[in-house]
């Protein structure tokens, strides 16, 4: 696996997110999975932040999924 790719989650809940990010650190993007175009909510910078995007963007989603990307690849 490479650098990229393990920056980069897929996540079906707000908890399983949190700890994905508490490994690889802080800043991350996240966006709803809304069909094949990823369109990112915003960069959470903290846990706080993080969790506001996350409910939204679990809202927005199709089918329950949120695309996570470190912003540091």
């Amino acid at each position: 696996v490479s650098e990229l790719e393990e920056k980069k989650m897929v996540v079906k809940n707000i908890a399983g997110a949190i700890q994905y990010v508490q490994k690889i650190g802080y800043p991350i993007t996240a966006s709803p999975h809304f069909s094949e175009v990823i369109v990112s909510l915003g960069v959470a910078r903290d846990e706080k932040e993080l969790r506001n995007l996350l409910e939204r963007a679990l809202k927005l989603s199709l089918i329950g999924e949120v695309h996570l990307k470190s912003l540091w690849e």
